[in-house]
C-alpha cells in the first residue's frame, strides 16, 4: 500500500514530466515559427517535386511509382551497376550545399561569387543527374550548344568576380577544367574503345569533384575570412 509520501511524489513527478513535455512542445513551436520561411521553402519544394512527378509521369505515359523506384531495381540490374556515377553525383551534391550555405553567411561580392558558382553547380548537378545535354536534341539542341552556355555562363561568372580570383585556389579550378574539357572532348570523338570511354566517365567525375572542392574551399575561407573579421564582445 502505497503511504502519502510515495503518492505525492509520484504526482509530483508526474506534473513535472508534464510540464516538461510541454514545455519541449512549446519550445518547438516557436523555433518552427521562427523557421517559417525555411519550412515554407520546403514545403514548396516537396509539392513541385510531387506536381512535377505527376506531369512527368502522363507526359511519359507511365507510373509515378516508376519515377520513386531505383533503377536497378527495376531493371533487375546488380546495385552497384553505376556506383561510381552515384558516388560522383553525391560528392558534388554535398559540396554545393556547402557552397549555397556559405554564400548565405557571406556579403558583398563575394556573397555574389559564391551564389553563382553554387547555383551553376546545381545546374551542372541537374544535367549530369537527369543527362539534360544528352536529351537536348528533343527540343532541337545539340550537345555541344548546350556545353556551349554552360561555358559562357561561367566566363560571365569569372568576368564579374575577376578581382576575387587572386584569392582562391585557382590550381584547383584549372585543373577542374582540364577534365571536363577532356571529358567533353572525348565524348565527340567517334570511334573509341570502351577504355576510352571509361577514361570520358572518369574524366568527367574528376572533374565535377575539383570543381565541387574548389567552390568548397572558397565558401569555407570566406567564412573564416568573415568571423575572424567579427570583433568580440568581452
Amino acid at each position: 500500500m502505497a503511504t502519502p509520501a510515495r503518492s505525492f511524489e509520484r504526482d509530483h513527478h508526474h506534473d513535472g514530466l508534464i510540464s516538461s513535455v510541454m514545455a519541449l512542445v512549446r519550445q518547438a513551436v516557436t523555433s518552427s515559427w521562427d523557421h517559417r520561411y525555411a519550412l515554407l521553402v520546403g514545403l514548396v519544394l516537396v509539392i513541385l517535386l510531387e506536381v512535377a512527378g505527376y506531369f512527368l509521369s502522363s507526359a511519359a505515359d507511365t507510373s509515378l511509382m516508376n519515377l520513386l523506384r531505383d533503377p536497378n531495381a527495376m531493371a533487375g540490374q546488380p546495385w552497384f551497376f553505376g556506383g561510381l556515377e552515384i558516388a560522383g553525383m553525391l560528392i558534388l551534391a554535398f559540396l554545393t550545399g556547402g557552397v549555397i550555405f556559405s554564400a548565405s553567411l557571406s556579403r558583398g561580392r563575394m556573397a555574389s561569387f559564391l551564389w553563382s558558382g553554387g547555383l551553376l553547380s546545381v545546374l551542372l548537378f541537374l544535367d549530369d543527374a537527369y543527362m539534360l545535354h544528352e536529351n537536348a536534341y528533343r527540343v532541337g539542341l545539340s550537345e555541344n550548344k548546350i556545353f556551349l552556355v554552360y561555358g559562357l555562363i561561367f566566363l560571365a561568372i569569372l568576368g564579374w568576380h575577376w578581382k576575387l580570383l587572386a584569392r582562391t585556389p585557382l590550381a584547383i579550378l584549372g585543373l577542374s577544367l582540364a577534365f571536363l574539357a577532356s571529358s567533353v572532348l572525348l565524348d565527340n570523338i567517334e570511334f573509341l574503345s570502351r577504355a576510352i570511354y571509361a577514361g570520358e566517365d572518369l574524366s568527367e567525375l574528376i572533374g565535377f569533384t575539383l570543381w565541387g572542392v574548389y567552390f568548397f574551399i572558397v565558401g569555407r575561407d570566406a567564412v573564416a575570412s568573415r568571423k575572424s573579421a567579427t570583433p568580440r564582445l568581452h
